[in-house]
């Protein structure tokens, strides 16, 4: 009779580390906006400023890039007032790493980091919201979806916002839980009421609250001018002295491929 095989015994995977920051106490802090204020510095210069950097020094390399030829020649113009390699090279690495590419990962991982430091404000796992949290002053938990800036949605956007919503709100009902139009917010990270655009102003038309600004931060933690505070401690946190000559170097490598040369003539 042939030996039976033992069964192969798949051995469990290790725990993944977890990414989630360690954060100082809060206590070890006068008030929560030192706590809330001192945090948010420590990711911006050890977090999200490398790993802008990181992104960065990808673009030196031209398969990093989309190129539009029919446009490249113009962008070199409109920046630098002629047509070099340099001039094209320099629109597309500062339209990548200083617009589209770090107003997107800018607003993830805020996103991320605010549910990381504020107490009591949760990442959601209704689909469309991005955080729950009780709202300061009238006790109520809040579905918000947060969006970086009082210009940044267009006209499609309404429909997506609402849409996401209403959905929150059907599944509630489903789950005998009502969810109130009132307890639905958009949050603006930054600016002012004064700032939003006119889509803003059809989701405030539809019932919604928009919050901006130090409001919207005010309504999650309770304190006052949080908002234009984090700015002020983020841009202290800039290294001046690397990241100009970072980028410069990056123009000048991405310059001599000959790619980019040759759309330059």
């Amino acid at each position: 009779m042939p030996p039976v095989k033992k069964a192969a015994v798949k051995k469990a995977a290790a725990p993944r580390p977890s990414k989630k920051r360690v954060l100082t106490p809060a206590s070890s802090y006068p008030t929560v906006s030192d706590y809330i204020a001192y945090e948010m510095e420590v990711w911006f210069r050890t977090i999200f400023i490398p790993q802008q950097e990181k992104n960065l020094k990808k673009l030196k390399q031209v398969k990093n890039h989309k190129i539009n030829p029919y446009l490249a020649k113009y962008r070199s113009i409109a920046l630098t007032g002629t047509v070099t390699p340099e001039g094209i090279a320099r629109a597309m690495v500062i339209g990548t790493s200083l617009i589209t590419g770090l107003n997107t990962s800018f607003g993830t991982q805020l996103q991320r980091e605010i549910t990381n430091i504020l107490s009591g404000v949760n990442g959601s796992l209704t689909q469309g919201i991005d955080v729950e949290y009780t709202d300061h002053f009238d006790g109520r938990k809040k579905m918000a979806q947060i969006k970086a800036g009082p210009t940044t949605i267009n006209k499609d956007d309404i429909k997506t916002i609402v849409g996401h919503f209403n959905q929150a709100r059907s599944l509630g009902n489903t789950n005998n839980v009502p969810v109130s139009v009132a307890d639905q917010v958009v949050g603006v990270i930054y600016g002012k009421d004064s700032d939003l655009n006119d889509h803003y102003k059809k989701i405030q038309g539809a019932g919604y609250s928009v919050l901006v600004g130090d409001d919207f931060w005010e309504h999650m933690t309770g304190e006052k001018g949080l908002g234009t505070r984090l700015i002020a401690v983020c841009a202290a946190a800039i290294p001046s002295t690397t990241l100009n000559p970072l980028l410069e170097q990056v123009v000048r490598d991405l310059a001599a491929d000959p790619v980019i040369i040759e759309l330059a003539k």
